[in-house]
């Protein structure tokens, strides 16, 4: 009988000590009778430990002890020979030398002390699977064809890497090895490490997935799924048992940190199922993440609220005649220049109105803009997302606005229509708890909804 064929996913916080790393070993023991892939993060807090190091030795100090305690006591307690360590950490060494003579952390420094985190955890964990019996080996990004651009820090994986990931990973398959892959580095064309940003080993898992044909990916999580918004500042949260690529995807790229916003991408290719599921409750359905779904109720149903915060609004209005011929492309001409994104915009004639986070330099942006236009800049604001069965959006318009009118919520803009599973507000950060809460008391129903 053919055997499925998944990749799993492990985060930080299911390595973050001897016990964790036993309960994710156990996971994958349980997944033996499936041809199979894992790809994890660092043990612990051993990344921010490194970047802490790599700082430090800008100021002349190097000093790892921290990064060898953490990854010593896990060692001791899951009797795993420490001394397989001893390489990585010379290398590191030598990194925080190079680091102190250059009296800088550049950014391709930065990526290659955040690299030692994983490069250190999959040799800890695949030789304890050893220790239980699995035939387990440690493998960099690299080592399996993983090939992504030079952008430091934000690095994109390069599609070249598709073929040379499904040729190394079937032979680890045919010998019966379960691969332990790195998850947010990789190396561009070069050989200098990059990093794919934040929660970028869910995009490994997924593109790998998708190299090899796989029937799933599982990414474990400490939540049980996803729920209808961030329970840290919304009451009542319920989770969520399904939901679509194009929600999710919109949900992670507006402000839900429980997914990479681009990790939907490769499995939605290839039509591969995506699963949030809880490590520290294995047998729990958690989140089923598909193509399509299927609503119970006919009516428009928003499933889950997401929000942005630090988020800049851009009004641009042209100094010229009404319907001046050029406008928008010239406006859109300077944020290509200056490199910007914007995450949501609204037009008319001759005014756009816009959003940026506030990591952007605003005052170049303004000076380019001024000679063509006039520009009003509003920080202090966020991003609310409305996720779900939008397609008739009347009802979802009128239930929102009487809501946010009985709480005195002013909203500066509205977006809707590209997605057609989302609706989007900005309004003013100070009132973001406020309106979140009612917006999820309002429109979100106690009840699951959805099937798949």
């Amino acid at each position: 009988m053919e055997k499925d064929r998944i990749v799993i996913k492990f985060g930080g916080v299911s390595l973050k000590n001897s016990q964790r790393l036993k309960n994710t070993a156990n996971i994958i023991k349980d997944n033996l009778d499936k041809e199979l892939v894992v790809v994890i993060s660092a043990i612990g807090n051993s990344t921010n430990e490194l970047i802490a190091a790599g700082k430090n030795a800008t100021k002349g100090t190097i000093d790892y002890e921290n990064v060898k305690k953490i990854h010593q006591n896990i060692c001791e307690e899951l009797n795993v020979d420490y001394s397989q360590l001893e390489e990585l950490f010379n290398l590191i060494e030598e990194a925080l030398i190079s680091i102190k003579d250059e009296k800088q952390l550049s950014k391709k420094n930065h990526d290659l002390m955040m690299s030692f985190g994983e490069r250190l955890s999959i040799i800890v964990l695949s030789e304890y699977l050893k220790v239980l019996g699995v035939n387990a080996q440690g493998l960099n990004s690299w080592d399996i064809g993983l090939i992504s651009n030079s952008d430091y820090g934000q690095a994109s994986i390069l599609e070249k890497s598709t073929e040379l990931i499904k040729y190394n990973i079937e032979k680890l398959i045919d010998n019966n090895i379960i691969a332990i892959v790195t998850g947010f580095i990789s190396k561009e064309k070069n050989g200098n490490i990059t990093t794919l940003g934040r929660g970028g080993s869910d995009l490994t898992a997924s593109y790998i997935a998708q190299a090899i044909g796989a029937q799933r990916v599982i990414l474990w999580k400490d939540v049980e799924g996803i729920l209808t918004s961030n329970p840290k500042i919304v009451k009542n949260t319920r989770k969520i048992n399904c939901i679509s690529y194009k929600e999710a995807s919109e949900m992670a790229y507006y402000g839900a940190e429980i997914l990479h916003p681009q990790a939907i991408f490769p499995a939605m290719e290839k039509n591969i199922a995506v699963w949030i599921k809880n490590f520290l409750d294995p047998e729990a359905v958690g989140t089923k993440i598909v193509d399509t779904i299927d609503y119970l109720k006919e009516q428009s149903h928003i499933k889950t609220i997401s929000y942005r915060t630090d988020i800049t609004l851009i009004h641009i209005e042209s100094n010229r005649m009404l319907g001046h011929y050029g406008f928008l492309a010239r406006v859109f001409e300077v944020f290509d220049a200056l490199k910007i994104s914007v995450d949501m915009i609204a037009t008319s004639e001759v005014s756009i109105s816009l959003t940026l986070d506030e990591s952007h330099d605003l005052e170049t942006l303004e000076e380019a803009l001024s000679h063509f236009a006039h520009v009003k800049i509003t920080k202090n604001q966020s991003i609310v997302s409305l996720i779900g069965n939008t397609e008739e959006s009347t009802g979802i318009f009128n239930q929102a606005f009487d809501i946010l009118e009985e709480n005195n919520i002013n909203i500066k803009m509205v977006s809707y229509g590209a997605s057609h599973v989302n609706i989007g507000f900005i309004i003013d950060s100070i009132k973001l708890e406020k309106t979140i809460n009612a917006l999820h008391d309002g429109l979100i129903f106690e009840e699951e909804v959805t099937v798949c």
